[in-house]
């Protein structure tokens, strides 16, 4: 999994809120909330970072709506992992070395 830089931004005067996402390379998404709760996205390049944030937002509400702090990362000889909850638990995401 490779990290994306992500830039936020709070509230607008007009009710929305918009964000910034960029894999340092070729790939980068726009997101902006309206007031109403309705999100639009621009993307380009070979990622779908747009996609992959909705992937990632909707996995998070299936788990709970965890707060940053029931995440963690376990580094051991044969591997890297980020998990949510326990080391001992799913779910868990194998990191790139």
């Amino acid at each position: 999994m490779n990290s994306v830089p992500a830039r936020g931004s709070t509230p607008r005067d007009d009710g929305t809120v918009g964000g910034y996402l960029y894999d340092g390379r070729s790939s980068w998404a726009t997101l902006t909330q309206a007031g109403s709760g309705v999100a639009d996205a621009a993307q380009q390049g070979p990622r779908r970072l747009a996609e992959e944030a909705m992937r990632a937002l909707h996995l998070w509400a299936q788990h709970g709506e965890p707060s940053v702090y029931d995440f963690g990362m376990t580094v051991r000889p044969d591997g890297q992992w980020i998990w949510c909850g326990s080391p001992d638990s799913d779910p868990y995401v194998p990191c790139d070395q």
